[in-house]
């Protein structure tokens, strides 16, 4: 899961880096992407991975794109070199694979933004020691040295040299210093300012009249024609036995001092150059981690700024929580106090009434009934012609609090302005 996970992330950031480069590329800040390694290396993989499956490049977009890709390509140049060339190869294919699928504009944008030049440098950064045997096979299965033969960019940089030292960095693998030979004396050898480098480096006519071959068919490196495959085909054949035979010689036991003297001047030019190319890698990380140290002071200021703005708005926060906490306990207070006076007053105001319904209102001293009938004996009824009690006419009473005269028989909880139907209830009634 893991795997599959950090493989979804950089076909992630590898799709977020194309849409910059066809988009807008300033929005990739490439400087500071280039200085962070491992995320540089995994977005330069994932654009080449792209480009290998799509290498058309529309022409409004072209400038933008190429120059994005060589920008990215640059810093690999600066850093030391790796034992394993495969990384190297794919760059060389894919930029070569842009050339050969677009048109002549697109090719001379390619060449106006130095891409064309970063292919040519990374080329010469895969011959650099150290190497593997793995990795020189690669290398001359991998590359075609025609599109380089005649730069002098090429032979500026020492690839001639670095391939001389190929040559007899392995001197158990036959087939790899044939292959090595066949380049040096058919590809480079035919181009005299080749051949002067080359003899300049050997410093020994011998061995370089019989390196170089001269006299050797040199097989076409353009597309043969028809019929003419037998005879590229034979040429080849007879370089590599003219090969076979060089070595054959080289190796023998009386060359042996002639062998160990070119292989230590070929040694003696590279240290001198490794020297010069080790000062400029430690310029280029200097440089780099000057960019890094800057950047970290950037974010840790910008985090800075950013933790104080927080801070104060927290502590702003926290005063208005404070207030507001204050200003509500306060409203809370307040209106607690007006709802305790307001129960206080509700609560009088019922007990007033309470008492107010309690009271007994008095009775009528009359002989009638409130229909209207006698009662005998005098005795007063009620609407329902129940006389009152003994026929007594009760004394009336005063409520203290009310003021009402009452009498004693009056229904209970009945204020005395409360009848049904407007008229006394019975047994009651005001006193005149």
């Amino acid at each position: 899961w893991g795997v599959r996970r950090r493989a979804a992330m950089s076909r992630l950031i590898g799709k977020l880096v194309v849409m910059g480069m066809f988009g807008d590329p300033k929005s990739l800040k490439l400087k500071d992407l280039v200085d962070q390694e491992k995320l540089h290396r995994i977005a330069v993989l994932e654009v080449l991975t792209h480009f290998e499956n799509d290498p058309q490049i529309a022409a409004p977009a072209a400038k933008n794109v190429l120059g994005s890709l060589s920008a990215l390509l640059e810093p690999f140049i600066d850093m030391p070199a790796q034992q394993e060339p495969v990384f190297y190869l794919q760059v060389v294919r894919v930029i070569n694979r842009i050339a050969n699928q677009n048109s002549d504009a697109i090719r001379s944008t390619m060449k106006e933004v130095n891409l064309l030049e970063r292919r040519d440098q990374i080329l010469v950064r895969c011959l650099r020691p150290p190497i593997s045997k793995e990795g020189a096979f690669a290398i001359m299965q991998g590359f075609s040295f025609e599109w380089v033969a005649e730069k002098a960019s090429f032979r500026e940089a020492f690839g001639l040299g670095h391939l001389l030292h190929i040559l007899h960095a392995f001197p158990d693998e036959p087939d790899l210093q044939i292959g090595v030979g066949c380049v040096l004396s058919t590809v480079f050898a035919p181009i005299e300012e080749n051949r002067r480098v080359i003899d300049k480096i050997i410093k020994d006519p011998e061995v370089f009249s019989r390196l170089i071959q001269l006299n050797v068919p040199v097989p076409r490196a353009s597309s043969p024609l028809p019929g003419q495959d037998g005879d590229e085909d034979d040429a080849a054949e007879e370089t590599a036995h003219a090969m076979v035979v060089f070595f054959d010689w080289y190796y023998q036991d009386g060359q042996r001092a002639r062998r160990e003297a070119f292989e230590y001047r070929i040694r003696t030019q590279i240290r001198a150059l490794d020297d010069t190319l080790q000062k400029g890698f430690e310029k280029a990380a200097a440089k780099r981690s000057k960019r890094l140290k800057q950047a970290h002071e950037r974010v840790a200021k910008e985090q800075a700024a950013l933790e104080k703005i927080v801070g104060q708005a927290g502590q702003k926060r926290s005063t208005r929580i404070a207030v507001a906490s204050t200003e509500i306990t306060s409203h809370e207070k307040t209106w607690a106090r007006a709802f305790e006076a307001r129960l206080a007053e509700g609560e009088s105001a019922w007990i007033s009434l309470r008492q107010a319904k309690n009271v007994s209102p008095p009775i009528f001293q009359s002989d009638r009934s409130a229909d209207g009938a006698s009662t005998p004996g005098g005795v007063s009824g009620g609407r329902d012609g129940t006389p009152h009690s003994g026929g007594m006419k009760p004394s009336p009473s005063k409520d203290r609090k009310s003021g009402w005269s009452v009498g004693a028989s009056a229904s209970a909880g009945s204020p005395p302005w409360k009848s049904r139907g407007g008229e006394a209830s019975a047994g009651a009634g005001l006193k005149g």
